[in-house]
């Protein structure tokens, strides 16, 4: 099991070992990232070989190798945001290991990088896609704020979202077309949410189909469904739970 601490104090990552049934057993490892670090999301590659890391208060992306055997990570090597303030949230590595995104939440961006073959650091290509309308953002930069992004299960289709800092002004969700290494061929679409997504606006694709994604919202407390054709996403019905809290993540369960 692998975790991270976020805000104060998060200059490391902890790695635990399980037992025969799931369950934890003992902190094997404390492993370092920096003292001004504050990390948000985690992937590892397909292979779990390496783990990248998105450090938002450290305005960087962290590169982890991972032993086979003992389970233990060893630091590779971190690389920089592409701007000062990005913020990077969250990570997402596409299956062919060949590229990695990085959602910037400050940026309100998704930035793609190149995995190098040989040291598997990613390098920014140069190239990066706004999560919100870029002329919304000018008029209202504090607005916005970027959640989450993930992959479908084909691999050729990236999914993001941004949330708004307002209830009752709709955050907005992004999808991406892939190639077969990961590259971005074009942003295919932007739209709004139903809601700002209060805390989350956070889009979970379906593990077993391309069709289906999730979405959740904790300003109402609901998670709805959308459709997606490759082309065209919508939504197709919602169900709301009127908890405190509710809505912040969906797991798929087949």
């Amino acid at each position: 099991m692998y975790c991270n601490p976020f805000y104060e104090h998060a200059g490391f990552g902890n790695v635990f070992s399980v037992d025969a049934t799931g369950a934890l057993k003992e902190n094997v490892q404390n492993y370092a990232y920096s003292p001004a670090s504050a990390i948000h999301g985690m992937a590892f590659d397909a292979a779990e070989r390496h783990l990248y890391s998105a450090d938002m208060w450290a305005n960087r992306i962290w590169t982890h190798a991972r032993d086979g055997a003992t389970g233990l990570l060893t630091s590779v090597g971190s690389v920089a945001a592409p701007r000062p303030h990005d913020a990077p949230r969250w990570v997402a590595v596409h299956p062919s290991g060949a590229h990695l995104y990085a959602l910037m939440e400050h940026g309100n961006s998704l930035a793609e990088y190149a995995v190098d073959e040989t040291t598997h650091l990613p390098a920014h290509t140069g190239r990066a896609w706004p999560l919100v309308p870029p002329f919304v953002l000018r008029r209202n930069p504090n607005l916005y704020r970027a959640d989450v992004c993930a992959l479908a299960k084909s691999g050729r289709t990236l999914f993001a979202t941004a949330r708004s800092n307002e209830k009752g002004v709709p955050g907005y969700v992004a999808a991406f077309a892939l190639d077969e290494t990961g590259r971005v061929e074009r942003q295919v679409l932007l739209q709004q949410t139903s809601t700002s997504g209060g805390h989350s606006n956070a889009v979970a694709p379906c593990p077993w189909s391309d069709e289906w994604v999730a979405l959740t919202d904790d300003e109402v407390g609901f998670v709805e469904m959308w459709q997606w054709d490759g082309n065209f996403l919508a939504r197709v019905a919602r169900c709301e739970v009127k908890e405190p809290g509710f809505g912040m993540n969906a797991v798929w369960w087949d």
